[in-house]
């Protein structure tokens, strides 16, 4: 009777063992990845998989575009370019030659340059797709951001500029990639 009792008092002692190790497993695995996640520049998950696009972020992506307009090289603007498989090279051309043009549409002008004023969180974009045609087939959800801007020109006034900066996760990892830019009226 007395080694039953050991035995059932063992097996209770095994089970709240692993019942504790499994709890601290998990705790650790959740602290975990919370402190992955709060280490991301791109913070949290929104209700569609995506990682949240932050005032902070926008305002660091902000400052990056700027650096790339202020070269007035489009080439030299930090936006997304797909560079796909060499049987591809018609449509990789063709995408490059569209953000060519539409970061061209926004430079400041000759001799001038940009100072951020601000942004304003324009949030998800409707038609996503028609933000970012040259992207059209892997374009599921945008989001949108206004950069005010100054432009700082010699001899002359500064003049306010809004430029739209539209961003997009074009695959897994669901990170914000900024994409195209739209002069605001």
């Amino acid at each position: 009777m007395a080694n039953i009792k050991t035995t059932r008092q063992k097996a209770l002692i095994a089970v709240g063992m692993l019942v504790a190790l499994v709890t601290f497993a998990g705790t650790a695995w959740f602290g975990y990845w919370h402190i992955i996640d709060s280490r991301n520049p791109y913070g949290g998950h929104n209700s569609y998989g995506m990682r949240d696009y932050t005032a902070e972020t926008q305002q660091r992506d902000a400052r990056e575009i700027v650096a790339g307009l202020n070269t007035h090289d489009p080439d030299q603007v930090d936006v997304f370019r797909f560079h796909g498989r060499p049987d591809n090279d018609a449509l990789n051309n063709a995408s490059l030659q569209a953000i060519r043009e539409n970061v061209t549409a926004v430079l400041p002008a000759p001799g001038c340059q940009y100072v951020v004023d601000g942004i304003e969180d324009k949030g998800e974009q409707d038609r996503p797709a028609d933000l970012v045609p040259w992207f059209r087939n892997i374009v599921e959800h945008a989001w949108g951001f206004d950069m005010k801007l100054r432009q700082l020109c010699p001899g002359q006034p500064p003049t306010p500029h809004v430029v739209r900066v539209i961003a997009f996760a074009p695959g897994v990892g669901g990170f914000w990639n900024r994409a195209a830019l739209y002069e605001q009226g």
